[in-house]
């Protein structure tokens, strides 16, 4: 154990072992990228939606219910390329570098000194590079590089003393925006209270100067979302959304209930498939024109009434499949901001990063009541290398630095032999 031990506490694993897996990785991505068809997949009908806003113009289509900000952004780009196509792999494109430079200022900030700080960095870029959403028709990477921005000025930007009511007010812009682009931006509103409750605790700022700095966010937040969604609270009194239901007889989530329950009832395996395959939408509506409207729940309010066992379930496995996920990326490193949270105070500004990945981890695995798909994370996934950063900025965590040594190069080592089939399986396809 001890020559074990030796090898995980040298920096050989961070200085040479693992950027050398990191060129390899990311050279065998690059060719089959090059090799691949360039074409972008419609993900949600998203090239329809985007046709009818060039069709229809702004004010209608806000009026009829659009991603608003994500096709004027595309409506803007296809002046140049003249092609839908294009504009959605550009768009997407410069979303993805956005969410790399992004990502990278929001790390430098918070640890950029620290002798960790490109091995971390490295993790994040290498889960970033992995998303790919330039071949896909979908406004998550748009939406997330706002997402990311929010999350910097809500930790980090609100406690520098320069430029308060600046802050604040572009703070309440971002979720403006954010809330432009996507319905599910509304889970950012616990992080925003929760930020906001740890900036109370953490400032010494005086109590009427936070009073005109929160009054400032949430009127510079109100008045950009009425004006964004002008056309449809005039026309509708409600905010304007894309539907992605097919009809207005069945809905996302009879379908999503059907499905589960043939997991749950052992009919099909526990699968998105049961859901997306297994139950199309002519299933769904047969079921409720012979069984009656009250026989699929049709809201998350009836989902909770009539069958809150099948909702916990669905929330534990969605919990349990995302940190597999995250594990693969980010190993043992996810445990540093764990022994934060049981060694020091819950509410301190170093815990705060973590505490909202959790509670937007949870929230999401919670309302959406199907299989989490992690493009749904995009934006949010800074705040895991911003926690470790700034846990290892604090030395009492580990009195023997080395041990955070041993944790960091473990870590990469797992990662390395993790993603060593990927490396193989690309390999594989460039020789057949």
């Amino acid at each position: 154990m001890k020559k074990v031990y030796a090898v995980f506490e040298n920096d050989r694993v961070l200085k040479v072992i693992f950027p050398v897996f990191l060129v390899v990785y990311l050279f065998f991505d690059a060719i089959l990228i090059y090799l691949s068809p360039w074409q972008v997949n419609n993900n949600d009908k998203y090239k329809e939606l985007f046709s009818s806003f060039l069709a229809n113009g702004y004010y209608d289509s806000v009026s009829n219910g659009t991603s608003i900000l994500y096709n004027v952004a595309l409506a803007f780009m296809y002046r140049f390329t003249q092609s839908v196509d294009g504009a959605f792999f550009t768009v997407n494109l410069l979303s993805d570098f956005a969410l790399l430079v992004s990502g990278t200022v929001f790390c430098y900030k918070i640890g950029g000194k620290n002798k960790y700080f490109y091995v971390i960095l490295s993790c994040y870029l290498l889960k970033v590079l992995t998303i790919k959403s330039y071949f896909r028709a979908s406004n998550d990477s748009f939406l997330g590089v706002f997402i990311s921005i929010l999350l910097y000025f809500l930790i980090y930007k609100i406690y520098d003393s320069r430029k308060k009511y600046t802050t604040f007010a572009i703070a309440g812009l971002l979720l403006s925006i954010c809330l432009a682009i996507r319905v599910t931006a509304f889970l950012l509103f616990p992080l925003v209270v929760i930020a906001f409750l740890y900036w109370i605790k953490n400032s010494e700022i005086d109590r009427i100067i936070r009073i005109k700095l929160l009054a400032v966010f949430a009127f510079t937040a109100v008045v950009f979302t009425v004006a964004f969604h002008f056309p449809s609270l005039a026309t509708h009194q409600k905010l304007s959304y894309e539907s992605k239901e097919p009809d207005m007889t069945v809905n996302w989530m009879q379908r999503n209930y059907m499905g589960l329950k043939k997991i749950e009832n052992g009919q099909e395996p526990m699968h998105r498939d049961a859901i997306w395959n297994k139950t199309p939408f002519e299933d769904v509506r047969d079921y409720v024109h012979a069984n009656g409207e009250e026989s699929l729940p049709n809201s998350f309010t009836k989902v909770i009434a009539r069958d809150p066992v099948l909702l916990f379930k669905m929330t534990v496995y969605n919990i349990v499949s995302s940190l597999g996920e995250f594990l693969r990326f980010w190993v043992f490193l996810l445990l540093l901001p764990l022994i934060s949270w049981f060694r020091g105070r819950l509410f301190t500004r170093e815990n705060l990063p973590m505490v909202l990945f959790a509670v937007y981890l949870v929230a999401l695995s919670t309302v959406c009541f199907s299989f989490i798909e992690f493009r749904w994370f995009i934006g949010y996934e800074v705040l895991i290398p911003v926690s470790i950063l700034l846990i290892l900025n604090n030395l009492r965590y580990f009195p023997d630095f080395s041990k955070a040594n041993i944790i960091i190069a473990a870590s990469l080592g797992i990662l390395m032999l993790i993603n060593l089939k990927t490396i193989l399986s690309k390999i594989a396809l460039l020789h057949s």
